[in-house]
């Protein structure tokens, strides 16, 4: 087909006809770039596909040299094809050579174009290729012409897809020999745990079958009532009476209706129509647009907002194409594995919680609100798992290491049992553990243990019965402010306070004030300018301070929410004395403030600092003066002692907490404490490591805080311990000049000689 279409939705009415029909491939492409560059009146047009080995490839061309096809590739990011690659954005370039990231390739010779257009080709977000078209003449191609381009990148991302190509199988689709045997991919461990079961493809793709239409009113009155029908889904699920109450469930989906109810998203829903789409293929533009452009940003708000956009979008496709698929059949048993491109938290608690042994990410990160919530849920995570989703069929046999971030896809045999063994080990210790919940945490020389739970979502306070633990020794309440999408009211910290102290009953919690910053940002609290290190930077304490509103909001609702109990409250990030001192001038000024309008007060209010800083190790007697008690964060005072990111690939695995010198730290701390009668905690990831425990018990430390699943390991080890004589066995090490890189190998051979259970 060489005549131009006056009409361009005609056009490409034709042009998915004909890549639907029986073709040799190579023809195929070679029809489909050269009808696209007449129907653009462009001199070029070229189609790239991405390889396997990240290789972009010429595949076909109308104006280049055609020994090129085939022969000519670009890296991912190389020239201006690698950067749309990247980026997943367009480029419309008046003149291409000037772009910084032209790359001029001679085989090709395209030096004689000026002009050049470049769309990606996507599928469910997933980057398949790039077409591009180029004319010598310097002109900019219109709104129309783009919106034109993309749409034929749609119908050429099925094509790729469905493995209509000049190759034995397609990039992205996995031939059914790879579909038959027994492989592994490797991701980013989130939470661990094991996980053996099934795989459960969360909200599958859902095919478009009516791409143009006639009738841009009847379109949008569709889409009109498919959105209208999402949204009273999303408030009937608020409306639920276990939403009623204020939680993070809540807070989830009230930010997840915002999305809902955005107009900016339903522009963009409606301009695909105005183009030509129907309203089921206008949502899957939108839908690839939106993930190209948040999965690219490097904002994390931007990211984390994509897993909202995918959900509703698959929802409004539901409504639009009339598939209602229900989620895969789940398994009775405890035997499912989520398996997700993009996740949103709101999904996953729709889920059955008592059904999922695990969940993999092809996305995810650290801080993504799903994975806080699997985290609060004791699910064990995966991230980053890339192409699983499409590597998968539900049903099919997993088993997912959260500890080593590996995901066995229908394991052979001797994996099985390998792992069935470890889950019958790890089961059996489940069962020690618990046999000693409600048994008395003391040394074999009759020295009291307490050991308490981190916190920081509502899901996770049923953990404090099952664990044994003696109460919350750390609330984070920052969590609450990452996952909502705006500061919450006041009402709504209270509400949330009084359900904590309401689920753990008569045990203390330990609230830690608002801890943003560094790593965790909120996506809604702007700063003006990017800091070059944040970790060091305006945080914690140091951020509350100077926004006073946000402390005194906070203050006033725990204040509330404590009447006639025991508020503990505590401060990150404390450098300075004078810190503590002006947190104490805010309290008075927020417990005037409430009893002037005659609210019942706290019973009593203890307020402490967390040692995280090494400039408070100075000022150690100073500090068991100015507070109730004290809380070693060992995560950051750690890193700040060793300036070592413990997220950097590079140093994390450099330094060890067995340095000599950093122990010596820490039982300064304790050596201060009890100078000074001052309760010391500590709360750091060391607590929940039985060797690490150890370690601190001898140290003087008798208060541990800790993930919840940590307490049965780290009590098992103390039952075992001999407090005295750990405590020895460190004194003469630490104060004879023991100068070695770390103490680690001299503890595991007191440990293996005094049969502790590390």
């Amino acid at each position: 087909m060489t005549e131009k279409q006056a009409n361009p939705t005609e056009f490409l009415k034709n042009l998915r006809r004909f890549i639907a029909g029986d073709m040799e491939p190579q023809q195929r492409l070679d029809w489909v770039v050269a009808a696209i560059a007449d129907n653009m009146k462009a001199e070029v047009c070229s189609l790239y596909i991405l390889r396997s080995d990240s290789v972009l490839e010429l595949y076909a061309s109308k104006g280049l040299n055609p020994e090129a096809v085939h022969n000519v590739g670009l890296k991912l990011g190389q020239g201006l094809v690698g950067n749309i690659a990247v980026t997943g954005r367009v480029l419309n370039l008046v003149d291409a050579q000037q772009h910084a990231s032209f790359a001029y390739l001679p085989e090709t010779g395209e030096e004689v174009y000026s002009s050049f257009l470049g769309v990606p080709v996507l599928r469910a977000g997933k980057m398949l290729g790039v077409v591009t078209v180029q004319s010598r003449s310097r002109r900019s191609y219109s709104d129309e012409e783009i919106a034109a381009l993309e749409i034929v990148a749609m119908l050429l991302a099925d094509l790729i897809f469905a493995g209509k190509l000049p190759m034995k199988e397609p990039p992205e689709a996995p031939s059914p020999a790879r579909r038959l045997r027994s492989f592994s991919l490797i991701g980013v461990p989130l939470n661990e745990g094991v996980g053996l079961g099934y795989a459960v493809l969360h909200a599958p793709r859902i095919a478009v079958n009516e791409m143009f239409h006639e009738d841009n009113t009847a379109e949008k009155h569709k889409l009109v009532v498919a959105l209208d029908s999402v949204r009273r889904s999303i408030d009937a699920m608020l409306a639920r009476g276990d939403m009623a109450q204020a939680g993070e469930h809540r807070d989830i989906l009230e930010a997840y209706r915002l999305f809902a109810y955005d107009k900016g998203w339903v522009k963009r829903l409606e301009a695909a129509i105005e183009s030509g789409l129907t309203a089921q293929a206008a949502v899957d533009k939108v839908r690839n647009d939106m993930r190209a452009l948040m999965a690219s940003s490097k904002n994390a708000y931007m990211r984390e907002r994509l897993s909202d956009f995918d959900d509703l979008a698959h929802r409004l496709l539901t409504h639009l194409t009339g598939e209602n698929q229900a989620p895969a059949i789940m398994r009775e048993s405890r035997s499912n594995i989520i398996i997700a491109r993009f996740m949103g938290a709101a999904e996953l608690l729709d889920y059955p919680r008592d059904k999922i042994c695990a969940l993999v990410l092809e996305d995810g990160a650290d801080t993504s609100h799903v994975v806080i919530v699997a985290r609060a849920l004791g699910i064990p995570v995966i991230g980053q798992a890339e192409g699983i989703f499409s590597l998968v069929e539900n049903g099919e046999a997993l088993i997912v290491d959260g500890d080593k971030g590996e995901i066995h896809v229908r394991p052979d045999t001797t994996i099985k049992e390998a792992y069935a063994e470890k889950l019958r080990f790890l089961a059996d210790k489940q069962k020690k553990y618990h046999a000693l919940q409600n048994r008395p945490s003391r040394t074999l020389d009759g020295v009291a243990i307490t050991l308490l739970m981190n916190a920081g979502l509502l899901v996770e306070i049923p953990h404090l019965a099952e664990s044994g633990a003696e109460g919350i020794g750390l609330f984070r309440t920052e969590l609450q402010f990452m996952i909502a999408s705006a500061f919450p009211k006041a009402e709504a910290q209270e509400q949330l306070y009084r359900n904590v102290y309401r689920a753990g009953g008569d045990k203390a919690v330990t609230f830690r004030t608002l801890d943003i910053g560094g790593d965790k940002m909120l996506p809604y609290f702007r700063q003006k300018e990017r800091e070059e290190n944040p970790a060091l930077g305006w945080r914690a304490v140091r951020l509350t301070l100077d926004r006073k509103a946000l402390m005194r909001i906070q203050l006033r609702a725990l204040l509330k929410a404590s009447s006639g109990r025991s508020l503990r409250l505590m401060l990150p990030m404390v450098t300075e004395l004078a810190e503590i001192e002006k947190t104490r001038r805010l309290i008075e000024h927020e417990k005037a403030h409430l009893a002037r309008f005659g609210y019942d007060l706290p019973a009593q209010i203890k307020l402490g600092a967390m040692i995280e800083v090494p400039n408070l190790l100075f000022q150690l007697d100073g500090l068991m003066q100015a507070v109730d008690f004290v809380s070693v964060g060992s995560n950051d005072l750690f890193q700040y002692m060793m300036a070592a990111d413990r997220g950097n690939q590079y140093v994390a695995a450099r330094f060890d907490w067995f340095s000599p010198a950093f122990l010596r730290a820490l039982a300064s701390i304790t050596a201060a404490a009890a100078r000074h009668g001052t309760p010391v905690t500590l709360c750091g990831e060391m607590a929940g490591k039985p060797l690490a425990a150890m370690v601190l018990i001898g140290l003087g430390y008798h208060r541990l805080s800790m993930s919840a699943a940590a307490i049965g390991p780290v009590k098992t080890m103390l039952l075992s311990l001999h407090e005295g004589k750990i405590a020895a066995f460190l004194q003469e090490k630490l104060q004879q000049g023991y100068n070695e890189a770390s103490l680690r190998p001299a503890l595991l051979d007191f440990a293996q000689r005094h049969n502790v259970a590390v």
